[in-house]
């Protein structure tokens, strides 16, 4: 699916392109996490970057390994990818309570 034309000639350095998918899960900004996860997801279907390049190199795989795939209902599995991502790096997270 290209609904804007071909998207190989954007380049993304390493920095920020991995930036996208800390973005999806932490930015506050609803509009602002949806493109993010639109960008994802056009990235994966039109290049040849891995899932795994677009979250920070410390990451672990389970956290993106859930990204939906495009489809009608995509947003509505993009919303429930946010929101158990964020439990899931909730639990993951340490314990700094005492």
């Amino acid at each position: 699916m290209r609904p804007f034309g071909s998207y190989q000639s954007i380049k993304i350095d390493t920095k920020n392109r991995r930036r996208l998918g800390n973005l999806v899960l932490c930015e506050k900004n609803e509009i602002t996490r949806l493109i993010c996860g639109h960008l994802i997801r056009v990235i994966l279907d039109t290049t040849n970057i891995e899932r795994k390049n677009l979250w920070p190199a410390e990451s672990d795989s389970v956290i993106y390994a859930g990204f939906p795939e495009a489809g009608f209902d995509w947003k509505t599995r993009f919303q429930r990818f946010v929101d158990e991502g964020k439990q899931l790096m909730g639990s993951m997270s340490p314990n700094t309570e005492a």
